[in-house]
């Protein structure tokens, strides 16, 4: 049987011009989502930039001044800190320490992909202030002598305590906005059934807004097991 002659090879071409097509950008596109995300390039960031981020990484908690003590005062530090900031790879941010304001420097996700930080040690921007304030409470707590949990849960109650003392069967609730503090309160002694619950708010100030919001909810014998303490008391 004689092969059909009648249509040429630049026909067949044109014809399957468009199916060729489809299937590259189909394979460009699961090439592209298997692909990792791209490292940040090491010549774009100085020794100096390369080493802060480590750092960070290692030790996310430290203030400007601490900083720079961890990194043998390099010179130009707070050039350095634009720099990554500029580069996406931190975010400055005001905070507190037991005495003065100070300023820290949560990584982004683009610092922690970079830096190949596995998932467990990584801490968004948004929640930095709140586990720090979670860490300072479990390092207090452990000073005194305390098994102190972060983040605690147990089964068959849904949420989590901040920082639980199993010694005193407390619970430390971390507030930085009211916006879920009452539920919290209640999760801790209805859920949880614990002995005491303690809120930890930035001040005495905002501990007195704090308590004058969650007993205007609680019945009387709820509101005698919830204290108010400042965050600076265990700094």
């Amino acid at each position: 049987m004689g092969l059909d002659k009648s249509v040429s090879p630049e026909f067949i071409h044109r014809l399957m011009r468009p199916f060729v097509k489809q299937m590259h950008e189909e394979v460009d596109e699961r090439n592209r989502k298997s692909m990792p995300k791209p490292k940040i390039e090491e010549e774009r960031l100085s020794y100096q930039e390369t080493f802060v981020l480590r750092v960070l990484a290692e030790a996310p908690f430290l203030t400007f001044s601490a900083l720079r003590e961890r990194t043998q005062y390099f010179e130009d530090m707070d050039i350095i800190v634009r720099n990554l900031a500029n580069l996406g790879l931190l975010l400055p941010s005001k905070g507190i320490t037991k005495t003065r304001p100070a300023m820290y420097f949560p990584l982004t996700e683009k610092a922690y992909d970079s830096l190949e930080t596995p998932k467990s040690r990584c801490i968004s921007p948004e929640r930095f202030h709140h586990t720090m304030w979670c860490w300072w409470l479990k390092k207090a707590l452990d000073r005194q002598g305390n098994r102190a949990i972060r983040e605690f849960g147990k089964k068959g109650v849904k949420g989590r305590i901040d920082v639980y003392c199993k010694d005193t069967d407390t619970a430390y609730e971390v507030t930085r906005s009211f916006k879920n503090l009452v539920g919290n309160v209640i999760k801790c002694l209805r859920g949880f059934r614990v002995k005491k619950v303690v809120v930890v708010c930035e001040s005495q100030k905002v501990c007195k807004r704090a308590k004058a919001l969650v007993e205007q909810k609680l019945s009387p014998d709820l509101k005698e097991k919830v204290e108010y303490e400042s965050i600076r008391k265990h700094i």
